[in-house]
């Protein structure tokens, strides 16, 4: 079965009982907002970029679950460095899901791109690139693993436009994704 890595993505927070996901619209994640959509996934809206990061943190803080923030490439995560060095600080487990540019741009100065990593290497615990449509589900099991954990700090995730926004089949039938036949049942967008 083919199924967009997008609704991947969103059903495997959903099966980690991520209930909200705080972040701002952008072109690189505009197909994430539509599984989100689907999905039933609470969406914050903010105004900014910084105060979706600042109130998962608050969320994280007050609740002990995971916050999930969704920004898209560029001045959106850039905008969020501030309260990710918060979250660090605090040892608060975030989950920042980042869109990027398409692969083929990524290292070439096109519109919106920049070196997320570097930027952000000394505030953050852990910074996954996705690069392979096949490590969606790896990724995102082994981020939720991690930010599980009790003070681990904020965690990124950066994925190529042209990565998540693709229908593909899954060559190991769901092997990080806990219910999966709850999962292959909701699969019908």
């Amino acid at each position: 079965m083919k199924l967009f890595a997008s609704s991947i993505l969103i059903n495997s927070l959903l099966n980690n009982n991520i209930e909200f996901i705080f972040g701002y619209p952008g072109g690189a994640v505009l197909h994430i907002y539509d599984a989100i959509f689907l999905s039933g996934i609470k969406h914050i809206l903010v105004r900014h970029e910084q105060a979706a990061a600042h109130m998962a943190d608050g969320y994280t803080r007050s609740s002990n679950k995971i916050g999930v923030v969704l920004v898209t490439s560029g001045p959106g995560f850039t905008n969020c460095i501030t309260s990710i060095a918060t979250a660090n600080f605090d040892n608060s487990s975030i989950i920042i899901l980042c869109g990027q540019v398409v692969k083929k741009l990524i290292s070439q100065n096109s519109f919106q791109e920049l070196d997320n990593l570097n930027i952000s290497l000394s505030i953050v615990r852990n910074f996954f690139s996705l690069n392979c449509f096949y490590n969606i589900q790896y990724i995102l099991s082994k981020t939720l693993s991690i930010a599980k954990l009790k003070k681990t700090g904020p965690i990124v995730i950066d994925f190529p436009k042209d990565l998540t926004s693709k229908k593909n089949f899954l060559r190991n039938k769901f092997p990080y994704i806990k219910n999966k036949k709850k999962f292959i049942e909701k699969k019908k967008y």
